[in-house]
């Protein structure tokens, strides 16, 4: 459930493969070979992107969200990994409070209830077409 972090283009050009990377060594390291997985599209700003006004930005951000899309979709993921889309939970900071941040959804907690949620039937999904 991030990325922004990964705005530089060369950063935002490796997403896809160190995604891939992170949940093959979690795997490892957790002795857990069919450890599911469910990836939240970095969503904040919703589907415009407030608040990342330079184009850089947002194509960086659009590579981002593609590849998390395609890492549920690889093979060696069918059944095991799903994608959620967040961007419609993005709420504006103003009328919705939070701490005044304009990063992590402006701690605003229905944003984070719904990317819960959503992450969440996401899980129970591939729990039961997988076991």
């Amino acid at each position: 459930n991030q990325g922004e972090s990964d705005m530089a283009p060369e950063a935002a050009a490796e997403y896809e493969t160190n995604l891939v990377n992170l949940i093959k060594d979690l795997r490892k390291d957790l002795e857990a070979p069919a450890m599911k997985a469910v990836i939240a599209v970095t969503g904040f700003g919703g589907r415009d992107l407030a608040g990342f006004t330079k184009p850089e930005q947002k194509e960086a951000i659009g590579k981002i969200i593609a590849a998390q899309f395609e890492v549920s979709k690889r093979p060696e993921f069918k059944g095991a990994a799903a994608t959620v889309e967040t961007r419609d939970f993005y709420r504006p900071q103003d009328p919705f409070g939070g701490n005044k941040q304009t990063i992590h959804w402006h701690a605003n907690g229905e944003s984070y209830w719904l990317v819960g949620e959503a992450m969440g039937r996401a899980m129970l999904n591939l729990l039961d077409a997988g076991g």
